[in-house]
Formats: C-alpha cells, structure tokens, sequence
C-alpha cells in the first residue's frame, strides 16, 4: 500500500546515545499517525548507534539514515535533517529522549484547529529515580509572536526546548552559524523560530520526555563551554531588548537568572573562572535597574539577584550549602533547567 503523503518529519541527531537509542525510535513507532518519517542523523557517532539506526529502517521504509563523516555538532546534525525532510511540518527529538503515542497526532491537530505556526505541549522530566509532569492541566492557549517570546522567558507554559513542538515547515529560519553555542543552542533557535511564527499554540498535556542522564552537561558543573552560554545570554538580552521593548524587563530577568546559573554551576564542581565572575557580576549590576515590572520574576531570581548585585561569592556560597544539603536526598537536575510547575 502506497504511503500517505509524508505529513511530519521528524528529525533525531545522534550521537553517543546508542544504549537510548532504540527507546527513542520505538516511541516514533507508536505513533497514533502514521504518516511520518524519521530522519536520524548519525553525527559520526563512535558508539554503535549508527548500526541501531540502520537496523530500524531496514525494517521501516519511513526511516531514513543520514550518516556524516565528521562530528560537526547537533546544529548542523539538525540542518541536515531538515535538508532532506520532506514533510510539510517539522519536529526535533533528541536520541536519549523519547515521546509519548500521541504527541505528533495531537499538536499538528492543535496546529492546525488553531491555525497556529508552532503548537508545544507539557513535558515529563525523567531521571534515573522517577519521572516527575512539569504541567498537566490540559488547558490550551494561543500567543501572538510577541506574548510567546514574553512566555518563553516567564516560562509558565511556553519552554525554551527545541523538542516539545511541532513546527510548520516554513517557520524554520535558515541556521544561524554565526552565533552557535555549545550548550544552551535550544533557546537561540527557539528565538529564531518564534520570529518566523505569527500564531503558537500552547497545551498542558505532558507528551516529551526529557532524559536527564547523569552525565549530562547541566549537572557536570562548570566548563570552558560555558563563557559561550554567558555571551549567548548577553547577546540575546540586548537583542530581544532592542526589538521588542516593550517585554525588555521580562528578558532581561530571565536571562540574568541564567547567567547567574553559570556561577553557580561553578559550585558544583569548585571551578571558579574570574573572568566569567567579573563579566556576569558587571552584567547583573548594569542591568538591575530593568528588571521593574518583569513578568515571572519569582522569590529564587530575587533573591539571586541581590546576592550577586552585593558580592557574587555570597549567591555562590548560599548555593554550595544548598546543595551539600540536597545531595543527600536527590541527584540535583541543573539549576537553569529549574521550571516553575504552577
């Protein structure tokens, strides 16, 4: 039987992630739609993932195989599926995570019962000792372009994450090389998308699940990767401040909090760069003065606020005991991941 026009495509960069790997693919093959394909784009992977990868679509003509010969990272790993996807939306997931049956059937549902450019459902965060919903209410909501990048920053519904939407095809700007980032490369794009998107749709229905491996780079504490992450957040302050000033207060706290994560990702593993200190210090002082009326400024950015305005080693101490006393109790998930669950 010949296969219905290809409706979403669904793209997976993949790289160390072969013990995920199969979880991650099965989850697309539950679908409740079947008009899919999955473009899983082995990123020169040293692991076996590539032989995963090739397995399943020798056995589902829906799957296609890119391989690259050089590992060039999960920007470009992304634009190369997007190259060759051939569906009329798009979808990112990542190969340690995996998805719910009926996520892809009911956001392009959503999309399109809306006539939205974007539509992002709830997540679930899962972690070796249980799985927590980070919202489940069902309720749905639209946004014009402008209070979607205001909720991408109080982040009561809308997330920063590339992975929980379903995307309209032309939506998706050309990649951005010119500032790429290592760690945190989600929310740029999202930023990029988002101006693309008139009209995005939101619901509170958890279908993303989010692997936080132990491994992962927000609970490692502090690298040379993360000066980029502070640049990145500089940038993107001054960027979004200059063409949307009326929501300038709601960015510039938000990523002032995620700047401050940086210094306390230091704490996690006593690596004190002074140089980043200096630069995020200098920041939060200058632009303290923004922050009245900012949306979603909670209790915790408060206070990390003034800690850091006084002297940054006080946020930085008041953190080192905060989690010397959760150890005990939790594997901690990485604080600029921290999501409000109201």
């Amino acid at each position: 039987e010949v296969m219905e026009q290809i409706k979403i495509s669904i793209i997976v960069p993949v790289y160390k992630v072969e013990q995920y790997l199969e979880r991650c693919i099965k989850s697309v093959l539950q679908q409740t739609i079947d008009n899919w394909e999955l473009i899983l784009v082995d990123d020169a992977s040293p692991d076996h993932s590539l032989q995963v990868c090739n397995a399943f679509a020798a056995q589902d003509e829906r799957i296609v195989v890119i391989h690259k010969a050089n590992n060039e990272g999960t920007l470009r790993a992304r634009k190369s599926g997007l190259e060759v996807a051939r569906g009329s939306y798009i979808a990112y997931l990542d190969g340690d995570d995996w998805v719910e049956p009926n996520m892809y059937g009911d956001l392009i549902q959503l999309l399109e019962q809306t006539n939205a450019d974007a539509a992002e459902g709830s997540f679930f965060i899962n972690q070796c000792n249980g799985e927590r919903m980070v919202r489940n209410d069902a309720v749905t909501y639209t946004y014009s372009q402008l209070e979607a990048l205001e909720k991408l920053h109080t982040q009561e519904t809308i997330q920063e994450g590339l992975c929980t939407r379903v995307y309209r095809r032309a939506c998706i700007p050309e990649f951005d090389q010119e500032n790429e980032v290592v760690v945190g490369e989600d929310y740029s794009l999202v930023v990029h998308i988002f101006e693309h998107c008139e009209k995005i749709a939101y619901i509170g229905i958890p279908y993303y699940h989010y692997f936080q491996r132990e491994d992962s780079v927000c609970n490692a504490g502090y690298t040379e990767k993360h000066i980029q992450v502070v640049k990145n957040y500089i940038y993107y302050r001054n960027y979004l401040s200059k063409r949307y000033p009326t929501i300038r207060s709601t960015v510039t706290a938000r990523l002032l909090f995620e700047e401050m994560a940086v210094l306390v990702a230091m704490t996690k593993n006593s690596h004190y760069d002074k140089n980043v200190i200096r630069l995020v210090t200098k920041d939060v002082r200058e632009n303290f003065k923004y922050l009245k009326g900012a949306k979603g400024y909670r209790c915790i950015m408060r206070i990390s606020m003034y800690l850091t305005v006084i002297h940054p080693y006080l946020l930085m101490g008041a953190y080192k005991v905060y989690y010397s006393c959760i150890k005990k109790h939790s594997i901690n998930k990485g604080e600029s991941h921290e999501t409000s669950s109201r």
